[in-house]
């Protein structure tokens, strides 16, 4: 309340088809269709511990109106790269925009 932020808890349906995770793609085409400007997601594993207005973050990133969707690198260690060596991204914090 105190930065303007909508908060959603979202419980994605499981998907037969797919790995536990791909569940985020639908859900995030649903929240672009129901957002004004942009959303980010955590998942509930995260622990958020200092409340701030998440555009402190956004700048200090970069990440400008022309940014369509942003994620976090997985730490550089061995387990996180595929299998052509490129390091992977993680799958627990996003920030998309609907412009």
């Amino acid at each position: 309340m105190i930065h303007g932020y909508d908060y959603k808890f979202i419980r994605a349906p499981d998907y037969p088809d797919r790995w536990g995770t791909w569940v985020k793609v639908p859900m995030m085409k649903q929240a672009l269709r129901h957002t004004t400007s942009s959303f980010s997601w955590t998942r509930t594993s995260c622990s958020i511990t200092h409340i701030f207005p998440l555009e402190w973050l956004l700048n200090y990133w970069n990440i400008t109106a022309e940014t369509l969707v942003a994620m976090a690198i997985d730490p550089d260690e061995p387990q996180n790269y595929d299998s052509r060596g490129n390091r992977l991204v993680n799958t627990g914090f996003r920030h998309c925009t609907t412009e």
